[in-house]
């Protein structure tokens, strides 16, 4: 006979709650830990039952789970940190005090990003005084080269920026999510403002895109376009082109 529906035996405690926590409580825990790692703020994380642990709890109650990197989660399996340590982190996480959760990324060589299946090396991109894209050497020889970007909303604030390959993502956004080597950004429920995919060890891909910047807007529909626009005119409709050694500036 055939196995009946429903969560494995593994995926259940010992009250039968399944370790799938409902998006509406998943969403609510990570606005309230500032959508990274209460202690550290790294992005990529677990969600932890603390209190009580999750072999005891009888329902997914966001104000006793918290957001941990898989080293701090680590620690706190292997006693290192306490319960009152993450209680104490939780009411107040380091991202809602830095105002970002961050992830390092692991390039090597000279990076190559993808903007919607366009691909930019070499090619800073400066719009409405801003710097999009930036790519510099690195601080000695051996080192990995420094990426660095911004992307905001179809309103203009600030979602994310890298800052010499490390990602900042902002605790104002609507919802974060890291999970499958990607971020996600949205401004409301089904509003994507950003998924960028990391792809290491080359460099990372925008899947979709929706920016303003000044009388700008930058968009990404889907991983095969990318647009430029100014004042509602296409200047820019790249699928598929490379920009190797290219400064582009739109001031």
């Amino acid at each position: 006979m055939g196995r009946k529906p429903g969560p494995r035996k593994s995926e259940v405690n010992r009250h039968g709650l399944s370790r799938d926590i409902p998006a509406d409580r998943a969403l609510r825990v990570r606005r309230e830990c500032g959508f990274g790692c209460v202690l550290c703020g790294k992005s990529v994380v677990h969600y932890d039952h603390f209190n009580p642990e999750f072999k005891d709890a009888t329902d997914h109650d966001p104000a006793g789970i918290a957001l941990l990197c898989g080293g701090c989660h680590d620690e706190k399996s292997r006693k290192y940190l306490s319960t009152a340590t993450i209680a104490g982190a939780r009411l107040n996480p380091l991202c809602k005090r830095t105002g970002f959760s961050w992830k390092k990324l692991g390039l090597q060589g000279e990076p190559i990003v993808d903007l919607g299946g366009a691909q930019f090396r070499r090619s800073p991109i400066q719009i409405a005084g801003r710097r999009l894209l930036e790519v510099k050497p690195g601080e000695e020889p051996g080192v990995p080269f420094r990426l660095s970007a911004l992307f905001t909303n179809a309103v203009g604030h600030e979602v994310l920026r890298i800052e010499d390959n490390i990602w900042k993502a902002s605790t104002g956004s609507w919802d974060v999510a890291c999970e499958g080597g990607r971020i996600s950004i949205r401004s409301g429920l089904s509003d994507y403002c950003l998924i960028l995919r990391a792809m290491p060890p080359e460099g990372v891909k925008v899947e979709r895109l929706d920016m303003r910047l000044g009388d700008y807007h930058v968009q990404c529909p889907d991983e095969e376009t990318f647009l430029l626009l100014h004042q509602g005119r296409v200047i820019i409709d790249a699928r598929y082109g490379v920009f190797d050694g290219v400064e582009l500036i739109f001031d």
